[in-house]
């Protein structure tokens, strides 16, 4: 996950994943200090997190929301991502 701030002013935020299947996907532990960020202007984050998921299926893709939220929990950006699970 990525943050960039191309403003003029210090944003504060924090990254929010959800996985469409949490019955079927895990996001691994993460604490709250690596998902919360303040970025001044022209400054990036990039953090790594975990992320396992099971299928009873051949094959399974499963879509996962990655979400920067603002202060007030105003969504600054979202992006879709995709985790293919195959079975073995």
């Amino acid at each position: 996950m990525s943050a960039y701030n191309d403003g003029d002013i210090p944003l504060s935020g924090k990254f929010v994943v959800q996985a469409q299947d949490p019955e079927s996907v895990t996001i691994n532990e993460v604490s709250e200090s690596r998902l919360t960020f303040e970025l001044y202007p022209k400054e990036r984050i990039d953090r790594r997190i975990g992320v396992t998921g099971i299928s009873k299926a051949t094959r399974t893709d499963y879509e996962i929301n990655v979400l920067i939220q603002g202060d007030n929990q105003t969504v600054i950006s979202e992006e879709k991502v995709y985790l293919t699970v195959k079975k073995e």
